[in-house]
């Protein structure tokens, strides 16, 4: 009987950003297990802190702090001193195209889709939902109220948009930036990882 042929495809990296509580983390992660492949979220906040002088909370609350002016500084050609924000980003940037390199992973946030957008073997994906099914899940997952769960998805969804917003120069949430949008709240979670999981195997499958 022939050996099986080891398959030379370009191994997939897929980015998922998200609405707050659409189950974008979750999706991610369980993607992930599914196909035997590493899952950055809090881990690549772990990585950035261990390879940078930079105080690890800058790293956890970069998506939803305040930016400054790296796009201009950077286009004016501006030399003084970068904010902390702007090395966290630019840091981050680093980290995350080193770990595309190394191989097929999951990454969710940090503007992973827009670092990695020159790059064939990236699937872009958001991840949405109504906001009835999210107010939902923020209650039962955190056990909060559900006006406090409203609260939080409503703070942090306005600083996701502004984070991205400003260091990519796209919209957050526009279809044109991703290769498939995915609304949580109607197909849910599990078929959520399976439209994944087949987009994988047929982009990157061998003919």
């Amino acid at each position: 009987m022939p050996e099986a042929k080891v398959s030379s495809a370009p191994q997939p990296v897929i980015t998922i950003s998200r609405q707050h509580g659409s189950g974008g983390r979750e999706i991610g992660r369980k993607l992930a297990e599914q196909l035997g492949i590493p899952f950055y979220d809090n881990e690549l906040i772990e990585q950035a802190a261990a390879s940078s002088s930079i105080d690890k909370s800058f790293f956890e609350n970069a998506e939803t702090s305040g930016t400054s002016d790296l796009i201009r500084h950077l286009s004016e050609g501006v030399r003084h001193d970068l904010s902390v924000e702007d090395k966290v980003f630019l840091h981050q940037a680093q980290l995350i195209r080193q770990i595309a390199s190394q191989g097929p992973c999951v990454i969710v946030g940090r503007c992973a889709d827009y670092v990695l957008k020159d790059r064939k073997n990236v699937v872009k994906a958001f991840v949405y939902a109504d906001l009835d099914s999210r107010q939902y899940r923020i209650a039962h997952i955190y056990q909060e109220s559900d006006e406090k769960a409203l609260n939080s998805i409503e703070k942090t969804d306005k600083k996701r948009e502004h984070y991205y917003n400003f260091y990519s120069g796209q919209k957050f949430g526009d279809a044109a930036n991703y290769d498939i949008c995915l609304d949580s709240g109607v197909i849910g979670i599990d078929k959520c990882i399976e439209i994944l999981k087949d987009i994988c195997c047929s982009k990157f499958s061998e003919a």
